[in-house]
């Protein structure tokens, strides 16, 4: 995963943050032509709402994707026995103070 993830990060830096986009999306199982029949309804975002996702965008690419992706993997226990949990990470050191 960490060389898709680079490999997303500097296509966003020699190519720009849409081609970098489209990495990130079908990374992430969205890339796919959901919506694209004849006739279905499409979102179009005003100039606001896409000045704003350019930010966002830009913001993940250059400061986000890399350190959010390379934590390293842990145990993840649940809080309670109900079926509506709630999940959190916990180290090897933690764990082994039980």
């Amino acid at each position: 995963m960490r060389a898709q993830i680079d490999d997303i990060y500097d296509t966003y830096r020699a190519d720009g943050a849409e081609k970098a986009m489209q990495k990130f999306m079908a990374h992430a199982g969205l890339g796919g032509a959901a919506g694209k029949e004849a006739g279905a309804l499409r979102w179009e975002p005003s100039p606001e709402e896409m000045a704003r996702m350019r930010v966002t965008t830009e913001q993940l690419l250059a400061h986000l994707i890399r350190p959010t992706t390379r934590y390293p993997r842990r145990a993840v226990v649940s809080t309670s026995s109900s079926p509506r949990t709630s999940a959190v990470p916990v180290s090897s050191a933690s764990s082994q103070r039980r």
